[in-house]
């Protein structure tokens, strides 16, 4: 990608973390970091730098620790609709994951279905749950 202008490079860079940000998370709390505190540079922006970062954490082996910090942190989206119930599921499920008796999978489904549940546009966009998405009848 080419750009003429640093607000134009920094813009895409913030797009680019929205969707890709709690997928990052959840494998590398250190590169989220990193990447936040890359794109405070606003004088500066790097595209390139952000993308081959976000790339090479999704492509990191699984980290149980920070796949539970990325799902607490989409949690707190639907924690103040979920019902008693759905709390209590979330968290059975996020305790199952943490005792290594379900995968990852079965988390983000549960946080997928509450997405499909109680929509919200910045969820939906993200790439935290393109691995529990359900295929449209056009793909």
């Amino acid at each position: 990608m080419s750009f003429k202008h640093p607000k134009e490079e920094q813009h895409a860079c913030e797009i680019l973390w929205a969707r890709e940000k709690y997928a990052v998370l959840a494998r590398s709390q250190r590169t989220y970091l990193r990447v936040r505190n890359r794109l405070k540079d606003k004088a500066h922006p790097d595209y390139v730098a952000v993308q081959n970062m976000i790339e090479t954490a999704k492509a990191a082996p699984p980290n149980p620790k920070d796949a539970v910090n990325a799902a607490t942190h989409v949690w707190g989206y639907f924690k103040h609709a979920a019902t008693a119930a759905e709390h209590r599921t979330f968290f059975d499920t996020l305790h199952d994951f943490k005792a290594g008796s379900c995968d990852e999978s079965v988390l983000r489904g549960h946080l997928y279905r509450l997405l499909s549940r109680y929509p919200n546009t910045y969820l939906q966009e993200s790439t935290y749950f393109d691995d529990v998405r359900q295929p449209s009848r056009d793909e």
